[in-house]
């Protein structure tokens, strides 16, 4: 579909994950003893690190087309060691006309390819615009969210086009293929 692949670091910071995401009262995975500020906590999601790679190459064009799949750590009280990891596919389309709808067609596209039916549930989600924003529904269990980001977010991250976003977890999606087998 003409994405670029990243791969972005699992560690992060809650300045970039919660603050700068719009987000509030979230637990993170916290790193004992980090050697560098910037590293201090596992992420929860790749929606800001995709947005921190959009920043950072805003420099090479109109439009910028990236994903990624990778591991997230979530804090999970019912673990032995008080977290899980999942598998999360992100994408990010930036572009100065890009809309929720163009979106929605990436999104379409991909599940088609893997055959998956899903559903679209009407969101609220603080990173994004409040009517612009649902969730990635599998068999009715949420497995992800697809939204335009909200302008104040965009800021933070000193991005001056608008950005689409969608993250699912990987696994919902895998369980889901499994038994349908």
């Amino acid at each position: 579909l003409g994405f670029q692949e990243v791969a972005t670091y699992m560690m992060n910071n809650p300045e970039t994950l919660i603050k700068k995401m719009r987000l509030k009262d979230i637990k993170l995975v916290e790193v004992s003893n980090p050697r560098m500020e910037k590293y201090t906590s596992l992420r929860n999601w790749i929606t800001p690190c995709l947005l921190e790679v959009i920043s950072a190459n805003k420099h090479l064009g109109k439009t910028i087309k990236v994903f990624e799949i990778g591991d997230v750590a979530i804090v999970d009280e019912s673990m032995e060691n008080k977290a899980r990891i999942e598998r999360h596919l992100a994408f990010a389309i930036a572009s100065p006309d890009i809309t929720l709808t163009d979106g929605l067609v990436y999104l379409k596209a991909l599940m088609s390819t893997l055959s998956i039916d899903y559903s679209l549930e009407k969101s609220i989600h603080p990173s994004f615009i409040e009517g612009r924003t649902a969730k990635i529904k599998v068999k009715r269990k949420e497995t992800g969210l697809i939204g335009e980001v909200h302008p104040e977010v965009l800021l933070n991250f000193n991005i001056t086009m608008p950005v689409v976003i969608a993250e699912m977890n990987v696994n919902t999606i895998i369980d889901f293929i499994k038994r349908r087998q």
